[in-house]
């Protein structure tokens, strides 16, 4: 994976994610691992009726 904007950092990005998603899942350290490829992005889905 590679970030679009490359001036926003990885520990910007994780603090955006977290927000915008309601977790608290993703770290500096995640967003490495997810760029190197080494891991994926993790999503919940939820189906509201």
């Amino acid at each position: 994976m590679e970030r679009l904007n490359e001036e926003i950092s990885q520990k910007k990005l994780a603090k955006s994610l977290n927000k915008f998603l309601k977790t608290t899942y993703y770290t500096k350290r995640k967003i490495d691992r997810i760029e190197s490829n080494t891991t994926y992005l993790k999503f919940d889905v939820v189906n509201e009726v």
